[in-house]
């Protein structure tokens, strides 16, 4: 293979590309490596990680998070999953989606397998604090999509007292 320094396990699973070509020394394109030997560790890392989502580890789905005008929207891809069995939790500003997704053939003999199943798990950070009660989610065509209003801008008067009236009310004291 031609991952020069990557993890034959990563680029296997991975299926990366050669990349942009260059120029050569003597004039000839050649592939830009993609790795190099130092993200060859994060690519047996990913290995790793990739390897424990096949025996049971908790999985995180692709997930995408956008701002509209009124909303923060999360969408994640859970095909496949029962919505019943989705959980969306709050806990101060992050919003955390978790589930399982079943095996529907749990008792074959895969030739090739890269459907992760199991326990996920997808947490982002909101940008400011939300009310809770006013999220909603939809689950469609395999997409989790989460809608959290953004909170209304609260006017507040504040009467605002110049130095001199200060001063003219301490004096009368």
């Amino acid at each position: 293979m031609a991952f020069s320094g990557c993890s034959q396990i990563a680029a296997r699973s991975l299926r990366l590309p050669q990349g942009p070509a260059r120029a050569s020394p003597c004039g000839k394109p050649e592939p830009v490596p993609i790795c190099s030997s130092e993200e060859n560790k994060w690519g047996t890392l990913f290995a790793m990680t990739w390897m424990s989502t096949r025996h049971g580890a908790v999985w995180q789905p692709p997930m995408d998070v956008y701002e509209t005008e009124e909303d923060v929207v999360i969408r994640i891809e859970i095909a496949g999953v029962n919505p019943d069995e989705v959980d969306i939790a709050l806990v101060d500003r992050v919003l955390t989606v978790s589930g399982i997704r079943h095996d529907p053939a749990p008792k074959v003999g895969y030739h090739r397998m890269e459907i992760l199943y199991g326990p996920f798990q997808a947490s982002t950070a909101l940008p400011r604090r939300v009310d809770p009660a006013r999220i909603s989610a939809q689950y469609r065509d395999g997409f989790l999509t989460v809608t959290v209003p953004k909170p209304s801008p609260i006017r507040v008067h504040v009467d605002v007292a110049s130095a001199d009236t200060a001063n003219e009310s301490r004096a009368g004291e």
